[in-house]
């Protein structure tokens, strides 16, 4: 019986959404699937929530509102361990691109906000776009963290010794995204064909396993391994999709689930899809349906819900298989062109440089009140939201205000 859960992710920076429609986003999908969890004590999920998101639950962004009730039923659900709460990126960075002392900030606001919000010292990490480097799993060794979600796209390039993406000679074959982003252009048969494709690569992953992520500075951590395929066809099923629907979903996951090993995350993505929608679906997922699922996992024989610290508390680490894990992320390409390859993200990546670069040569003159300013409006400023995927200019906009910000109070000096 295969040991499983589902990960909802939960971000109010979300780039396809005005910042007026917060309060719609938490009424409409947080505080709806939150109740449906406290109804249903059986159900055990993994919910990972930004440092910023948090603190607007919380109330320290007046101009969104405030939750209590939100944190209320958070709070329940932790202390009845029917909820792991992970760790990530205050502001959703995507940590690769930072400087190694700005990403042990960054981990460092978010810890402090997890822990005066709800309560708890996560043991998790979930990685903003699921970018990772060498540098980024020293650094969560460092702070404590006992594992971290990676994509198994990413763990594919060690698998298949392409640690090196430009040898020609050994060339990388396309990430399941950018195939689905290649077929999506194409007309409706070839996307049938491409589904039984996809169907045959399901069937194929069963290999759950985590893995032991040799990191930078000769450290290690657990890596937990996310299926983009799986949250993909689940987002299909759930959301009825062309021909998708829950029965095919159901029928898939009965042939598939007995011959799986190890740690089954299917659902690793947006919290939003249900009750609210996304940028890929942008019709909300009713609520009923992801209850359905987890109905479904709960009484399937070969399934059982179990929270990844639950199940490693159960292994050794000499269980897994220890590998170097490459630089990368789950855009299309697999690197981080989506983030800074445009020409108004290069324009913005440059004055966040500058503004970085400012602050490290005046720090030391400014009050306490003035140092946290600037860095919580630097943090806000590289939220991966203003940049991709399909980012409203409302959100870029956030994030060049947030740098101007920060420049401002550092101008004085």
């Amino acid at each position: 019986m295969v040991k499983t859960s589902m990960l909802l992710h939960a971000n109010l920076l979300y780039a396809e959404f005005p910042f007026s429609e917060i309060p719609n986003v938490i009424d409409r999908s947080y505080f709806p699937v939150l109740e449906m969890l406290e109804k249903n004590p059986a159900y055990k999920v993994i919910l990972n929530w930004t440092g910023f998101t948090l603190e607007v639950l919380d109330g320290k962004f007046p101009e969104y509102g405030k939750y209590p009730e939100v944190i209320k039923l958070l709070r329940l659900l932790i202390d009845r361990g029917q909820v792991e709460i992970t760790g990530t990126s205050w502001a959703h960075s995507i940590l690769p691109l930072s400087p190694v002392e700005e990403v042990r900030l960054d981990i460092d606001y978010y810890l402090d906000t997890v822990k005066r919000v709800l309560k708890v010292r996560p043991k998790g990490f979930f990685p903003p776009e699921q970018g990772i480097d060498p540098l980024l799993g020293m650094v969560l060794k460092e702070k404590g963290y006992e594992y971290c979600f990676v994509d198994n796209d990413i763990l594919r390039y060690t698998l298949l010794d392409r640690l090196n993406t430009a040898n020609d000679f050994k060339p990388v074959p396309p990430s399941f995204l950018k195939e689905i982003s290649q077929v999506a252009n194409k007309n409706i048969i070839s996307q049938l064909l491409y589904l039984f494709k996809w169907k045959r690569l399901l069937k194929n992953l069963t290999n759950m396993h985590p893995v032991t992520w040799e990191t930078a500075g000769d450290k290690t951590i657990t890596a937990v391994r996310c299926y983009q395929p799986w949250s993909s066809y689940i987002l299909s099923c759930l959301g009825r999709m062309t021909i998708m629907n829950e029965k095919r979903l159901y029928k898939l996951l009965d042939k598939v689930t007995p011959t799986l090993e190890g740690y089954f995350l299917p659902f690793s993505t947006d919290f939003e899809f249900y009750g609210y929608g996304g940028n890929i679906k942008e019709d909300p997922i009713p609520v009923s349906r992801l209850k359905n699922l987890l109905e479904y996992i709960h009484q399937s024989p070969h399934m059982e819900i179990t929270l990844p610290s639950e199940y490693l508390a159960t292994r050794e680490a000499e269980d897994f298989q220890s590998l170097y894990l490459r630089t990368g992320s789950w855009s299309t390409d697999g690197d981080f062109a989506l983030w800074d390859a445009d020409p108004d993200n290069r324009r913005l990546n440059e004055f966040v440089r500058e503004v970085r670069e400012k602050y490290h040569r005046v720090d030391k003159k400014l009050s306490k009140k003035e140092r946290n300013e600037v860095i919580r409006c630097l943090l806000l400023s590289q939220n991966s939201d203003g940049r991709g995927w399909t980012p409203i200019p409302e959100h870029r906009l956030f994030c060049y205000n947030s740098a101007l910000k920060a420049f401002n109070i550092l101008e004085k000096y």
